[in-house]
């Protein structure tokens, strides 16, 4: 089950609607850099079967992105709706680490007296002080620990999104047999409507034969 390609996002185009083979150049900048650099020393023909796959690859991140920041459709199922929750939570927390590692990089200089030069000197120092750094380096650790919770190193569930998962599919099972046991009865219910309706069409032209034989034996 997949929250990119087993349903819709928020918004859903035409089913009717038809799309060329995508090419590179519909790809945003960095993306497009990527795919253009996997295509490198490939021959013409072997570029132009491999370009709409990776091109396809990297829209399919990008829409597993997108998914993952604004949800699924109200639709889907309830598997559907936590696997993208745990895709969002688990990009917004690579992002704050990612911010954090930033600002823990951050150097500037200040001009310190060198006892050994007897100069003053510059000397490249961290921005963020002593304190904020280990502030900085908790919400780090806490960062990582959660994000364990959520997906192991090779990219499969973690001990907490795995739990979800289960809960919710086996929410999605219940509602999917819901949906077959009504269209289920839905079919016995056009099925038995069918047949009373021949029945009724049936008496009633027994009833016109029965009449028309009435008449005439008067």
């Amino acid at each position: 089950m997949d929250f990119v390609s087993d349903v819709p996002g928020p918004v859903s185009l035409n089913s009717d609607s038809k799309f060329s083979a995508p090419s590179v150049e519909a790809l945003p900048p960095q993306a497009r850099a990527d795919v253009l650099k996997k295509l490198q020393g490939m021959s013409p023909e072997e570029r132009a079967q491999k370009e709409p796959e990776l091109v396809f690859e990297a829209v399919r991140g990008s829409v597993a992105q997108t998914r993952a920041l604004t949800g699924v459709g109200s639709n889907a199922l309830p598997y559907h709706k936590e696997a993208a929750e745990i895709a969002g939570q688990v990009y917004q927390l690579n992002r704050e680490y990612d911010q954090l590692t930033t600002q823990l990089d951050r150097m500037t200089f200040e001009t310190r007296f060198n006892e050994e030069t007897g100069k003053n000197e510059p000397v490249e120092v961290p921005v963020l002080s002593g304190i904020r750094r280990k502030g900085y380096a908790d919400r780090l650790n806490d960062i990582a620990r959660q994000r364990r919770l959520l997906v192991n190193e090779d990219g499969s569930d973690g001990i907490e999104a795995a739990k979800r998962l289960q809960k919710a599919a086996i929410e999605s099972a219940r509602i999917l047999k819901q949906r077959d046991d009504e269209a289920a009865e839905h079919a016995a219910a056009v099925k038995m409507a069918e047949d009373m309706a021949r029945t009724s069409r049936i008496e009633a032209k027994a009833k016109s034969i029965v009449a028309l034989k009435g008449h005439g034996g008067h």
